[in-house]
C-alpha cells in the first residue's frame, strides 16, 4: 500500500468519526429537545386542568342556586368562605370569610398568599377594595386573581341528603366533567307538539339532563344507597331510589324571571331542591346506574317518568300497551308507592321518550320533530 493510499484511508477513517460523533450529538439534542417539549406540554395541561377546576369552582361559587352553599369553604378550606364578587372580563374574584376566624390559612386556595389584597376599613363598618364598596361588619374582604388560585381538584365536597344518615359526596374534577356534559345523553333542546287545536308548542327536551351509567358520582350515589338497602330485587330497588329522590329532594317551584331552571343531576343533590323535572331527571339519572328500562312522560306543564317491572297496578297510572306496561312514578309525591299511589288529578300524557331519543306522540305514536 503506497503512502498516498494510506493518507487516503486515513482521511476518510477522520471524517467517519467526526460525522458518527456529529450524528451521535444531533441525536442527544433531538432527545433533550424531545424531552423539553413534552415536560413543557405537559406543564401546559396541567396548568390548563387546573384552569378548568377553579373556573368550575368560581362558576359553583358564585351561584348557589346549583350548589351547596358552603363549597367555597370545603374546597379552599377557610371556614366561612365565599363569593361576593366575580368578574369574569378582568378574572378579579372578591371574596370574604369569618372575621372571628382569623387568622385563617389560605394555603387551600392559592399558593401564592402574597397575591392576596385585603380591604380598608372605614369607621363605619364598610369595607373598601378598588371602586367597590362593602358592608360587613362580621366578615374580611378581600380579592385575588383568578390566575392565582390553585385548589385540589379531588377535595371531597359532602353535602347530607339524608338527615345524620347519609352523605353525597363529589369534587371539582368529577363537577368540572359534568358542567361540559361528558355524562349526560344531552342532544337536542326542544320537542315540538301540536295540541288538538292546531296549536304549535315548544317543549325542553328534559332526556338531555339525564346522566348516563358514566356519571362517577351518580354511580357512587346509587352504589352506596343500594349498600344501605342490602339484598334486594330489582323491583325494590326502584322502589327505594325513588323514595330517596321523593324524600330527599325538597320540591321547589324554582324559576329566574319567570323561567325554568333547569340543573344537572349533582347540581339537584348538592342545591337539595328541584321541581318536576329535575326529580324527574335525577330519578332517571340512577335508575340508569341499575339497567331500569323506563321512558320519561310530558304532560302540559308537568314531567314524570314510567317504569317497567313487576308490579301490582292498583292505581292504573300506567303508559304503553297491554305487553309493554311501564308504571308512572310521580317525583313530587312523598312516599309515592309505585302501582299503588293514586293521584287525585290524573293528567293526559302528551309524549313518552325513551332516555336521549326521539319523543313519540302517545296519542298517534307518530315521531315528535325535535330542534
Amino acid at each position: 500500500m503506497n503512502k498516498d493510499t494510506i493518507q487516503n484511508y486515513t482521511i476518510t477513517i477522520l471524517l467517519a468519526l467526526l460525522l458518527g460523533m456529529t450524528i451521535n450529538l444531533f441525536r442527544e439534542d433531538i432527545k433533550n429537545f424531545l424531552v423539553d417539549f413534552k415536560d413543557t406540554i405537559q406543564q401546559d395541561n396541567t396548568q390548563h386542568v387546573q384552569t378548568d377546576h377553579v373556573d368550575t369552582l368560581l362558576n359553583y361559587g358564585s351561584d348557589l342556586l346549583f350548589t351547596n352553599e358552603d363549597i367555597m369553604e370545603q374546597v379552599c378550606g377557610i371556614p366561612g368562605l365565599k363569593i361576593e364578587a366575580y368578574f369574569v372580563d378582568t378574572k378579579n374574584v372578591y371574596l370574604s370569610f369569618l372575621k372571628e376566624k382569623e387568622p385563617v390559612d389560605f394555603s387551600g386556595l392559592t399558593k401564592n398568599p402574597e397575591r392576596i389584597t385585603f380591604a380598608d376599613m372605614l369607621p363605619n363598618g364598610r369595607q373598601i377594595l378598588d371602586d367597590y364598596s362593602f358592608r360587613s361588619y362580621d366578615r374580611i374582604i378581600f380579592k385575588i386573581h383568578q390566575d392565582y388560585i390553585d385548589v385540589d381538584p379531588f377535595k371531597k365536597i359532602s353535602v347530607e341528603v339524608i338527615e345524620n344518615r347519609f352523605f353525597f359526596e363529589t369534587n371539582l374534577n368529577e363537577l368540572r366533567r359534568n358542567l361540559s356534559d361528558q355524562f349526560l345523553y344531552s342532544g337536542k333542546s326542544h320537542i315540538k307538539y301540536t295540541d288538538s287545536f292546531s296549536q304549535v308548542m315548544n317543549v325542553y327536551n328534559h332526556s338531555r339532563y339525564v346522566s348516563k351509567k358514566e356519571d362517577v358520582s351518580i354511580n357512587r350515589l346509587v352504589r352506596d344507597l343500594l349498600e344501605i338497602k342490602g339484598e334486594s330485587t330489582q323491583e325494590e330497588k326502584m322502589q327505594f331510589l325513588t323514595d330517596f329522590v321523593t324524600h330527599a329532594i325538597e320540591y321547589d317551584i324554582e324559576g329566574v324571571y319567570g323561567q325554568e331552571v333547569l340543573k344537572r343531576p349533582v347540581e339537584i343533590l348538592l342545591s337539595g331542591k328541584a321541581d318536576c323535572s329535575g326529580k324527574t331527571t335525577l330519578l332517571a339519572s340512577m335508575l340508569e346506574q341499575i339497567g331500569v328500562e323506563y321512558v320519561l312522560v310530558y304532560y302540559k306543564g308537568h314531567i314524570n317518568l314510567a317504569v317497567k317491572g313487576n308490579f301490582k297496578n292498583y292505581n292504573n297510572l300506567v303508559v304503553g300497551s297491554e305487553d309493554n306496561v311501564f308504571h308512572i312514578i310521580e317525583t313530587t309525591y312523598p312516599g309515592f308507592m309505585i302501582g299503588q299511589t293514586t293521584i287525585s288529578e290524573k293528567l293526559k300524557p302528551l309524549f313518552t321518550q325513551f332516555p336521549g331519543k326521539y319523543a313519540y306522540n302517545y296519542q298517534d305514536g307518530k315521531r315528535a320533530e325535535m330542534f
